[in-house]
């Protein structure tokens, strides 16, 4: 039971939106909320709703940190996956255009399931892309695209920091030549998403922000980008966030912003190519880009280094220019810690197959796809707090386990302890598949960004 007064109360409905078909929701309270019947609606869940009489003041009781809790605890061990909701027929007519940075293999899927979803509709979707591929992301394989794409042509500015922002040169032209009846664009960079605003509004069509930023990441940015990115927010007519933690941001820059969570995903790598020989005990798993700080593994070795009483391995899967000083800490553990470099992302899958447990140490990731790839291979997960993706995916000691602190000390005993049972580990990795299948499938994540067009179309211009 939720007020209607709270100003979280759309979380409820987002949780709702990700619950199975029994789920209902009863609203306190007599408060007007054209916000909440319009999310509500854009799911299909509006025979899951009851407004009832109440106490206004009722606390919400859905903490955004922990939301995978909330939405855990409405499935029974028998419920089947969450249902598909958002009525297709709205899109007849429309052109979906999406600008996005680069063909990301995890994206391909969503951007294809899309693009099968709005043409059988009547409607067009297309997605403009402002690069064709990220140098430093070789190992990245995407799989064919078979929307209707372009690339952008851009210019570099080449900046002090380590991030060299791109100019498209013929945005503008894009844009008219494809007239969209709404645009979604991912990131806050005000040469792409704020000349979109700028764009959409002249022409009186809805703009939408797509984001994973969250409060946490948000505060190690430069300070003076707050005003920016409270200033595009607000120009915004809706808003696409990555999880319940990208809603809590997008909300922060501009309160009033409708805003839907598109449950970001990819589809689960397949196991293809051999897997690494087993060593003794059980084999743990991370995978990270080590040209990142901040990615955690030097705590995960140094955790495993003070567990000398019991077997284990573990294979490191990345490189970057990260990865020298990290085998320098693991030297002294001889053959336990195995090296891979850089894995094609089509090739990753063996890893998964062949691995007992999965360490995600980060302490940097916006979202971090990985864990989605490992539960859905039924890998018990353990992670930290800070990857956005734990806030909507982990719930401790049902389909993950969390450590708050980020301590090698607090890492080696959540360690030691799931090295230690065996039955412990199958059965947080059997309910990290299930959550995965039940309401975070590319299957969801297509309906749910629909809704969220659709939540723009509704309240925008």
């Amino acid at each position: 039971m939720v007020s209607s007064f709270d100003p979280r109360a759309d979380l409820a409905v987002q949780a709702l939106a990700q619950g199975p078909s029994r789920a209902e929701l009863e609203l306190t309270g007599d408060r007007d909320r054209p916000d909440l019947d319009l999310l509500i609606r854009v799911h299909g869940r509006q025979d899951r709703v009851r407004r009832v009489p109440g106490d206004p003041t009722m606390p919400l009781g859905i903490d955004p940190e922990r939301f995978a809790g909330a939405v855990e605890a409405l499935f029974g061990p028998d419920d089947p996956a969450a249902p598909i909701g958002a009525d297709d027929a709205w899109l007849a007519g429309e052109r979906i255009l999406i600008v996005t940075n680069h063909p990301a293999h995890y994206r391909i899927p969503l951007f294809n399931r899309m693009a099968e979803r709005v043409q059988a509709a009547g409607g067009a979707f297309r997605v403009l892309f402002q690069s064709a591929g990220y140098a430093r992301r070789a190992w990245m394989r995407p799989a064919p695209m078979t929307f209707d794409h372009r690339v952008l042509r851009v210019i570099g500015i080449r900046l002090s920091t380590a991030r060299h922002p791109f100019v498209p040169l013929n945005l503008a032209a894009e844009v008219r030549r494809f007239r969209p009846s709404i645009i979604a664009s991912g990131g806050f960079s005000p040469v792409v998403s704020g000349r979109l605003a700028r764009q959409a509004l002249r022409a009186g069509i809805p703009f939408g922000l797509w984001s994973g930023e969250t409060p946490a990441t948000a505060r190690t940015r430069a300070a003076g980008r707050r005003e920016a990115r409270s200033g595009l927010a607000e120009r915004a007519t809706f808003g696409l966030a990555y999880g319940a933690l990208s809603r809590e941001y997008l909300r922060e820059l501009n309160p009033g912003l409708p805003v839907a969570i598109v449950r970001n995903t990819t589809v689960p790598p397949v196991a293809s190519g051999a897997p690494l020989e087993p060593g003794a005990g059980p084999h743990l798993l991370t995978v990270a880009d080590l040209s990142t700080p901040g990615k955690g593994i030097e705590t995960l070795i140094r955790a495993l280094a003070e567990i000398t009483d019991r077997p284990w391995t573990l294979t490191v899967a990345g490189g970057g220019r990260g990865l020298a000083a990290l085998r320098a800490e693991a030297e002294a553990l001889g053959g336990r810690v195995r090296f891979t470099g850089a894995v094609p992302s089509n090739r990753i899958g063996g890893l998964f197959a062949g691995a007992d447990v999965y360490a995600f140490p980060s302490r940097v990731d916006v979202f971090g796809l990985v864990l989605v790839e490992a539960m859905a291979h039924g890998l018990p997960v353990l992670t930290g707090r800070r990857p956005g993706a734990v806030a909507d995916l982990c719930h401790h000691d049902g389909n993950a386990m969390v450590i708050e602190d980020d301590s090698p000390e607090a890492w080696r005993d959540a360690l030691a302890h799931l090295l230690d049972d065996a039955a412990l580990r199958e059965r947080i990795g059997a309910a990290g598949r299930r959550t995965i299948e039940r309401r975070w499938t590319i299957e969801h994540s297509a309906d749910a960004f629909l809704a969220g067009l659709r939540l723009g179309r509704l309240t925008g211009p």
